[in-house]
């Protein structure tokens, strides 16, 4: 096994609590004071904590003020318990919007006031800066737009103001709702609080429109761009102005295609275009389209739209973000077999119009739900963060990797249960420090919101992280858990420690081999002279264990000789005989098991038993009063004999009788003969050496044989 160990930092995510509700049934409670609290607003500190403002009418009912608090990393409230005020006036607060940039900590809040009894004669809307504390930075709060006293303006209520911030201060559009149509006005204030265009700004674009909205082009201009109605089928308009809202190109661009909108749209503008996101209309469908405008006013992506999403039934409720060139989407969406009314998708595309996950989005939870507003969250190293509302499950949050891949289960982490959770688009999520907050108002069953809460949603605070690279033969064992399968594993070795083990798994092999050898056979410097089965492990290629199976049969040739008379008997049964003098190296007798010197010499035998042969030693035979081969005139063959032998004459004279005598000298078998050869059987004796005596005319041979 090879291990190198690098410890590095690293940012790594989970859900994991200090001062914050771990519990989803009870999250921090910012203010539940009198009346009733709603439409909350909050912006990070950047310290891990949170400014959070929202309407509050604890002094009067129906009479609303702007309360805030002020949450630190931990989820302690710095400020006064149940809230401090913001602002106040005569007048019931309609509306308010509060920003804090990140680049200084700046806050600047915006409101109007009505409803005191004047028919709203006096309506304006104010800015004004704050600092840390919550309080007035300027002498006198700013007003960019009232009603005129000439009735050149009439105001019913501001909607949809937009303030933007460009190295020359604040950039404001805003729809003013009057009597009989709408109009989109631009207005421009300093850093200190000073109006730099006329009260009221300057009207761009045409009266009557549907919903007007402005989107940065990352310097002092901004794309303005609006609907034609507020209903489906209505165009998605778009034109490019500079500083002081006067029009870069020819004309307003239409930016839908010819069925229209259906409802929803919004743009993210930057240094070299637009990038429009609208649900379309038409064809009985709802589909999610994208198109993009460069800075100049022509189309990019080649004059063409796409599909963010064109799967079957609704898609709605999106929500997107940019992060760099990339987009991250994702939407409530009605294709047939979801769980609920919606489940939950997403999609990551570029500036350059290509999509980047699954066609038609990969499913982020798939829970009951009614209806649901999904939103994005995307951390600087491109982990995503999406939650929602489910009618059971309540507050939930997933987690996708930059693949668009689950990094949790299915359900999720809660963060609320259902009895907690925010009204419908009624929250914020954002990441401060190291931590992901959510703040949210909870929605009555009665009508009406009330209650604002604060939960941390995830501990993004980095971790360290132990990079181990190990590898392993087959399996790896890490504090009692098996990992049977290569990759890079994420294990919790402490509260701010993570071991990330890269694992690469090394096989071991296995082998059989089927030997069969003569005597003696050796593998791997083992030497094995009986037949059986044996095994080896030796180290293979990969430094695993290399089993080896030995099924080995040894076949051992006996190479015993007996000497009976003048006669050699090899021992070894049914086997092939070579019978060779040992002085010169020649062979001297056929393939038989016995051999009969014809004269005096040293003789051996080479003994052959399937592919195994062996040699016996050489013996020494002396023939008696035999010195000339050509006298050996009698042979026996065969020798040794199971059943039957042949006594053979090779010389002219007859065979005139024959007797064979037992070791013992007991004869067993007498006949005369009177032939030139003589067949005998004698298969009832027993095994052992026999003696015959050959009679001829003038001469008597005495042989041995050998019954097997």
């Amino acid at each position: 096994m090879r291990i190198s160990l690098l410890a590095l930092l690293t940012t790594f995510s989970q859900f994991a609590f200090a001062q914050w509700s771990n519990d989803p049934a009870n999250p921090l409670l910012v203010c539940n004071e009198e009346n009733y609290q709603n439409a909350p607003q909050s912006y990070p500190d950047d310290q891990g904590g949170a400014y959070i403002m929202w309407l509050d009418d604890r002094t009067l009912s129906g009479k609303k003020e702007v309360y805030g608090q002020h949450v630190d990393e931990a989820g302690n409230d710095l400020w006064e318990d149940g809230g401090r005020l913001i602002l106040s006036d005569t007048k019931d607060i309609e509306w308010f919007r509060f920003i804090r940039y990140a680049l200084d900590g700046k806050m600047i809040i915006s409101w109007y006031a009505a409803n005191d009894g004047f028919a709203n004669s006096e309506d304006k809307l104010w800015v004004q800066e704050l600092d840390d504390n919550g309080a007035k930075v300027w002498e006198n709060d700013l007003a960019i737009s009232e009603e005129s006293p000439d009735g050149a303006l009439s105001v019913g209520y501001f909607i949809n103001v937009i303030i933007k911030r460009d190295e020359l201060g604040f950039q404001v559009c805003m729809m003013i709702l009057t009597y009989g149509y709408d109009r989109i006005r631009m207005s421009r204030f300093s850093e200190d609080g000073a109006l730099m265009m006329a009260l009221n700004g300057i009207e761009i674009g045409p009266l009557d429109i549907g919903n007007v909205s402005m989107t940065t082009d990352e310097g002092t201009g901004a794309f303005i761009y609006y609907s034609s109605g507020n209903g489906a089928g209505a165009s998605l308009m778009c034109m490019h102005v500079d500083a002081y809202g006067e029009a870069l190109w020819e004309d307003w661009v239409s930016v839908a295609d010819e069925h229209g909108l259906n409802y929803q749209f919004s743009g993210i503008g930057d240094d070299s275009g637009v990038t429009f996101v609208w649900q379309g209309a038409g064809l009985g469908t709802e589909n999610l389209i994208a198109r993009r405008l460069n800075s100049d006013g022509t189309f990019a992506w080649n004059g063409n739209s796409m599909n963010v999403c064109a799967a079957a039934g609704a898609q709605a409720n999106f929500h997107w973000t940019k992060s760099g060139s990339t987009y991250y989407i994702t939407w409530a969406d009605g294709r047939p077999g979801v769980v609920g009314y919606y489940a939950i998708y997403a999609q990551k595309f570029t500036t350059e119009g290509q999509t980047l996950w699954a066609d038609d989005g990969v499913m982020v939870a798939n829970l009951p739900t009614y209806a649901t507003y999904p939103r994005v969250t995307v951390t600087p190293d491109e982990v995503i963060y999406i939650s929602h509302e489910s009618t059971v499950n309540g507050y939930v949050f997933q987690k996708l990797n930059a693949s668009g891949e689950l990094q949790w289960d299915a359900d999720g982490e809660q963060v609320a249960v259902s009895s907690v959770m925010p009204n419908p688009n009624e929250r914020r999520e954002f990441i401060s420090g190291d931590n992901l907050l959510a703040v949210w108002v909870v929605g009555l069953t009665a009508g009406g919101t009330d209650g604002i809460y604060v939960n941390r949603a995830v501990d993004l605070t980095p971790v360290t992280i132990l990079q181990e690279n190990v590898s392993s033969c087959d399996s790896y064992t890490y504090q009692d858990v098996v990992y049977t399968e290569p990759g890079s594993y994420e294990i919790e070795i402490g509260e701010d420690s993570i071991l990330q083990l890269n694992l690469t798994l090394l096989q071991s092999s296995t082998s059989q081999l089927e030997v069969t050898e003569c005597g003696g056979y050796e593998l791997n410097g083992t030497m094995y002279e009986e037949t059986g089965t044996f095994i080896q492990v030796i180290s293979n290629e990969a430094g695993c264990d290399s089993t080896i199976t030995l099924n080995l049969v040894i076949e051992n040739v006996n190479t015993d000789v007996t000497v009976i008379g003048n006669a050699l008997v090899a021992s070894q049964e049914d086997a092939n005989y070579e019978w060779v003098d040992c002085n010169t190296g020649e062979s001297v007798g056929g393939n038989t098991q016995s051999f009969n010197p014809l004269v005096s010499g040293n003789y051996q035998v080479f003994v052959t038993v399937g592919e195994c042969s062996s040699s016996s030693n050489c013996f020494d035979v002396i023939v008696a009063g035999v010195d000339d081969p050509e006298q050996q005139e009698i042979s026996v063959y065969p020798n040794p004999f199971q059943d039957l032998f042949t006594v053979q004459s090779s010389s002219s004279e007859l065979i005139t009788c024959i007797t064979i005598s037992d070791a013992t000298g007991r004869i067993v078998w007498h006949e005369n003969v009177n032939a030139k050869s003589k067949e005998i059987e004698m298969g009832h004796l027993e095994s052992g050496y026999y003696t015959i005596l050959i009679d001829s005319k003038g001469r008597r041979d005495e042989l041995r044989i050998v019954k097997k």
